[in-house]
């Protein structure tokens, strides 16, 4: 299938979805007390085997909790908040540049974005969580920990970028240990967020459930 055909299915498919969407608990605080408020609209870039599928806007339902206020967009299974250029796109597009296969500029043009976005993007993946609380989950999670790790191959790499390579190498470990379908930053990103928004953006990418708390 062609990009323009896939992208054209993965848009009605998601409109289908969301057309046929159930009101859903809130992410925030869990209450049932929700209601619609209203429509939005909401595109995506995703990866689609090594293709980056851009899918034009399409119908998204926003709703209200009516006990803590939140309000959220009823996403369809897959998208997650505040990120056009989803994670699959995101994790491919780093990894790519972190390991030196690619240019930033390289990798930029296959995912159909620009270099500056490549250079937002590694200072977000180095800061959702704390490696030791990641590893931590993989040890929860499995007895067998084998880390394969995605190494800045520049020479005098920043730690901006070694922090970057490290998070990508532990979110495969941890989503293959959960038993989530590559890349596991998609993966790992779907399952702790679950369509709580507010956080994971640029300006908040630490997750809490990936941050470590306070002494004991």
């Amino acid at each position: 299938m062609s990009i323009p055909d896939e992208a054209a299915r993965l848009k009605q498919e998601w409109a289908r979805w969301t057309s046929d969407a159930a009101q859903a608990p809130c992410p925030e605080c869990g209450g049932s007390e929700v209601s619609w408020d209203g429509n939005g609209n909401r595109g995506a870039t995703v990866l689609v085997e090594a293709d980056a599928v851009y899918v034009p806007p399409f119908s998204v339902r926003r709703l209200r909790c009516k006990g803590c206020r939140n309000r959220w967009r009823l996403l369809p299974p897959g998208l997650i908040p505040h990120k056009h250029y989803q994670p699959c796109v995101i994790a491919r597009a780093v990894s790519r540049y972190l390991a030196g296969e690619v240019t930033m500029q390289e990798a930029a043009d296959e995912v159909g974005c620009s270099r500056r976005t490549i250079g937002r993007w590694i200072p977000w993946v180095s800061a959702l969580g704390d490696p030791i609380v990641v590893m931590r989950k993989v040890v929860e999670a499995t007895d067998a920990v084998v880390v394969p790790m995605v190494r800045a191959a520049a020479k005098h790499a920043s730690d901006v970028l070694r922090r970057a390579a490290e998070m990508l190498g532990l979110f495969e470990v941890l989503g293959s240990a959960w038993g989530l379908e590559p890349p596991g930053l998609r993966g790992v990103l779907r399952r702790v967020l679950r369509g709580r928004t507010g956080i994971a953006t640029y300006a908040r990418p630490l997750i809490p459930d990936l941050a470590r708390g306070p002494p004991d």
